[in-house]
């Protein structure tokens, strides 16, 4: 099975290098399946033949044997200034999953309200409150309570291969209540008040004509819109990742965190986000020493710091400062 399972992935990935672009569009929506999937398949098997081997129809249970790659989640990375020095000049992205800096989040929040009000509401919503995309598309009326300044997440819709599909969420921790900030309150009661009354399946969310956003196409726009911000490139799930972060640097409990999000365990919020923080710091004490005038510049164009008792100029304090 599992042999299957990786053929297939590798099978996929060949048709997306494919210079045939019919070949790449076969596979169009498709995607492998990681590591944590497979995992979750071979604890399902492990539980239902440990059942048959109770009940004596088999002697021993076979997916006890199965080894798997470990299923290490990718740790996210922040989009700091030299990352993106680096990106433009070269287009080296160091990781899978990069993240925004709060300054870039507002910067595509603003660009995507002026240039896609449509999508903007679901956009914010996401940024603000870490939902999945298919929580977001998949959100209900119903389980919008905007004068309680809270959302229950009871369904998602998903894309497995070229159907769509309305389901429950993610995991039993998925079903949750998220809280709402003021902003992100009067943007939605503002989506609400212009949404056309024939609504597609009691969504809070849906196009202009009334019809339910396909998750493709939120993805599809959330990319351009980025592009056309000028910002690097993040995947929408970095809004997700990136909600998290910053709760996280503005001291926000990890179990509260989890609870957010919907993860189903605090250990898998903890070895995701916590690796950020450090490098959320480090932009901003970089942030901090660029706006402080210190010292010379030197004939290569950095900044040099004065020596103690500079010719006098500066009453024996380092970088011209006086008490």
């Amino acid at each position: 099975m599992f042999a299957d399972i990786e053929a297939a992935n590798e099978a996929i990935r060949a048709a997306r290098r494919s210079t045939n672009p019919a070949v790449r569009a076969s596979v169009r929506g498709r995607r492998v399946t990681g590591p944590a999937t497979c995992h979750r398949i071979r604890a399902v098997l492990r539980v239902a033949l440990n059942d048959a081997v109770a009940d004596g129809l088999i002697s021993s249970n076979p997916a006890s044997l199965v080894k798997l790659r470990p299923a290490r989640p990718a740790r996210p990375l922040v989009r700091t200034e030299p990352r993106v020095d680096r990106w433009r000049n070269t287009g080296e992205i160091p990781g899978p999953v990069m993240v925004w800096t709060p300054e870039q989040t507002g910067k595509f929040l603003d660009h995507a309200a002026v240039h896609d009000p449509e999508l903007y509401p679901l956009l914010h919503l996401i940024a603000y409150r870490g939902l999945r995309r298919g929580e977001a598309v998949g959100l209900r009326d119903a389980d919008t309570q905007l004068d309680r300044a809270e959302i229950a997440i009871t369904h998602q819709i998903t894309v497995s291969g070229r159907v769509v599909q309305r389901k429950p969420p993610k995991s039993e921790a998925g079903n949750r209540v998220v809280a709402l900030d003021t902003a992100t309150v009067a943007v939605l009661r503002a989506c609400r008040a212009r949404r056309p009354s024939n609504s597609d399946g009691g969504l809070f969310f849906v196009r202009e004509d009334g019809e339910a956003w396909h998750p493709d196409t939120v993805s599809r726009r959330f990319r351009r819109l980025v592009a056309d911000a000028g910002l690097p490139q993040v995947r929408l799930h970095g809004l997700r990742h990136g909600i998290a972060t910053l709760a996280l640097a503005a001291g926000v409990d990890l179990k509260v965190v989890q609870s957010i999000l919907g993860h189903s365990t605090i250990t898998l919020t903890a070895n995701t986000y916590t690796s950020v923080l450090p490098q959320l710091v480090q932009a901003a004490a970089e942030a901090v020493a660029a706006v402080i005038q210190r010292g010379r510049r030197g004939a290569s164009g950095e900044t040099t710091v004065r020596q103690y008792g500079d010719g006098g100029r500066t009453g024996g304090r380092p970088g011209g400062l006086v008490g």
